[in-house]
């Protein structure tokens, strides 16, 4: 039974993606860095502990220089474990309010519900601890000044809570929709036949 174990152990510590969850869950920012250089995969999900992925467990540790690294090298902020929660549940559940501004600004995802229905700022009311209650903070004032896109007038780009553009989806006149939850504005159809009718009525009243 101890020969398996010792096999096994022996197997993680050679597999480049187990090199770095086992980096991230001891805070080890030398020997992630060590991992990643060997092609170890920073969006690795960890099966044995529900899928957690590297920049969870580096969460968890609480270093902010690891989760800094992990960011550079391509870590998904908004990847869900198996129970639906992303690398900003876990540091909300840490309480590390400094780690939580920076998974923000990379575009962390706070609306994010896990399978249970949690948001990020349902784990920080939760809980009673004074750093619990600073991420409850910056979730609450990120959400009020993030949260709300601001309206703009049609045909000119929008901005998302997340500071990217995109424009509103355009048929392939190049006329937008007046809503696009509701579908295209096909009111200037109409308006367009009816100028058709009163050119045509005026050039018959000329001949």
């Amino acid at each position: 039974m101890s020969k398996k174990k010792n096999a096994a152990d022996g197997a993680s510590s050679t597999d480049p993606n187990m090199m770095l969850i086992e980096a991230c869950e001891d805070g080890n920012l030398r020997k992630a860095k060590k991992a990643l250089k060997q092609s170890a995969d920073v969006n690795f999900a960890n099966q044995s502990k529900k899928n957690r992925t590297p920049l969870m467990e580096a969460c968890m540790s609480l270093n902010e220089e690891l989760v800094k690294c992990l960011l550079t090298a391509g870590a998904d902020i908004n990847k869900e474990d198996g129970d639906g929660w992303n690398s900003l549940h876990w540091i909300t559940f840490k309480g590390h309010a400094k780690t939580l501004i920076l998974l923000l600004e990379k575009g962390g995802n706070w609306k994010a519900k896990s399978k249970n229905g949690s948001l990020p700022i349902d784990v920080a009311l939760g809980l009673t601890s004074q750093k619990k209650v600073r991420c409850a903070e910056v979730l609450k004032q990120w959400d009020e000044q993030n949260g709300k896109r601001k309206k703009k007038k049609q045909g000119k780009p929008d901005e998302s809570r997340w500071g990217y553009h995109y424009n509103p989806p355009m048929d392939r006149t190049g006329r937008t929709s007046v809503d696009r939850t509701s579908g295209w504005d096909d009111t200037w159809q109409e308006k367009a036949q009816e100028e058709k009718k009163i050119k045509k009525s005026k050039s018959k009243k000329s001949v």
